[in-house]
């Protein structure tokens, strides 16, 4: 069973004149099959410990656990592991892809995964990505440009998207900050029903919203846990995500190019007016282009046409030079009064 263990974990931040208290030893620990809803005052850690959970945040003092993992020494690469392989989050403002539609969202993540879940066919990666606007209730939706769709809508497929993650943790900041108390209940009840094979972890301003679902309450006040209390049992059942090799093979390197020819056909099929414009865009810039080239290499033939060359006009011969007509004659006096007429000759 997936765990996350945080022991005396402390948090400052830093400016130029003072230096701030974020989190105050902290130590708690999580379990799949929680449902934990984190609740405080403007300021008191609430979103500072998500981040620092998340790894989008440093930790100055303790130590944080994933799996009796120790993240202390993680460096980037490490964090970006484990929130690609083990974390999925919910965010306020969705973070959707506005362009795709409904069904387009949940299939670009089981793209973006397909390294560590397993290559899908189309036809197969639909079927999944149907399966999971079931379970958010959305596939009536399914056809529909995200950008369409109502809030609490929006929220529900941030939340199928989190599922097709296949993550142990599903991390949810203010999950109903944007939506009525009815949609912000139907988002709860739906995080609860989750919360039976993974660990979501919600933190909340409505608290209300969430107290008929969730299996604990953590209360932070001034960057410490004031209360940590069990509501209920929760499920305790085991995650079925896949696990991830670390190292990439050819295949995962060919998977990576097919996910990226498939983004790139979602993104021409979704998005016809930029591209076109972009499309245009380059037309106009190449011809643009190709005039700047063209005049050049004129100026270039120019250039060599006008250099002066003494070398190809001086006569270094210094015997006398004799003119004649083209029969070979001698030039009479008729020939040079002729020359004479020609302007700009001097006799």
């Amino acid at each position: 069973m997936f765990v996350i263990e945080i022991k005396n974990l402390t948090k400052f931040y830093y400016s130029s004149e003072s230096v701030a208290l974020a989190l105050d030893d902290i130590s708690l620990t999580f379990a799949v099959g929680d449902f934990v809803a984190i609740t405080g005052e403007s300021g008191s850690g609430k979103s500072t410990l998500l981040k620092v959970m998340n790894g989008t945040e440093t930790y100055e003092e303790g130590e944080m656990c994933f799996d009796g993992v120790k993240t202390s020494a993680f460096g980037d690469e490490d964090w970006d592991r484990l929130r690609r392989e083990e974390i999925a989050v919910v965010y306020q403002d969705y973070q959707i892809l506005d362009n795709y539609s409904v069904l387009e969202n949940v299939e670009s993540v089981l793209l973006i995964c397909e390294e560590r879940l397993g290559k899908l066919t189309p036809k197969e990666r639909r079927a999944k990505a149907m399966s999971y606007l079931e379970i958010v209730g959305l596939t009536k939706q399914a056809k529909q440009k995200a950008s369409h769709i109502s809030s609490g809508q929006k929220q529900r497929l941030a939340i199928a998207r989190a599922l097709a993650k296949n993550s142990q943790i599903i991390i949810a900041d203010e999950p109903t900050g944007n939506l009525d108390v009815e949609n912000g209940r139907m988002v709860m009840q739906l995080l609860a029903e989750i919360a039976k094979t993974r660990l979501v972890i919600v933190v909340t301003h409505n608290y209300e919203q969430a107290e008929d679902f969730v299996t604990r309450l953590i209360r932070l006040y001034r960057g410490q846990v004031s209360d940590d209390i069990r509501l209920r049992e929760s499920a305790q059942l085991p995650a079925t995500g896949a696990e991830a090799e670390n190292h990439e093979t050819p295949e995962k390197r060919m998977r990576k190019r097919d996910a990226a020819g498939v983004f790139l056909k979602m993104n021409l099929r979704r998005q016809p007016i930029r591209n076109g414009f972009f499309f245009l865009l380059c037309l106009c810039l190449s011809l643009a282009f190709l005039v700047f080239l063209g005049i050049i290499a004129q100026n270039l033939d120019d250039a060599q046409a006008m250099e002066y060359n003494e070398k190809a006009y001086f006569n270094g011969d210094d015997t006398r030079i004799l003119i004649r007509n083209v029969d070979g004659s001698e030039l009479t006096a008729d020939d040079f009064a002729a020359i004479s007429q020609v302007k700009y000759v001097e006799r």
